[in-house]
């Protein structure tokens, strides 16, 4: 969660492209069980995915400019959350 509140509070002086590449979603829906396993492994399976591209790509482009990136991804019941 730091991370999330130093990225809202310092995100708008980052560069465009960066602010343009991040992003955040969020929605609510009912589910099953099962939806809800479902929808946690081919998030799972993304992130790895994109992840080994990311390191397989430091091999092939070693100069290539990098930021460090974080992705957080959490499945969960919830009910409706007051602002």
């Amino acid at each position: 969660m730091r991370a999330v509140q130093r990225w809202l509070a310092e995100g708008e002086s980052a560069p465009a492209e960066v602010r343009h590449a991040s992003v955040a979603t969020e929605t609510r829906a009912t589910a099953t069980v099962d939806q809800m396993g479902e929808l946690s492994r081919r998030l799972t399976a993304l992130v790895v995915e994109w992840s080994d591209e990311c390191r397989a790509d430091v091999e092939v482009h070693p100069d290539a400019e990098r930021l460090p990136v974080r992705v957080s991804a959490r499945v969960f019941p919830s009910g409706p959350v007051k602002p």
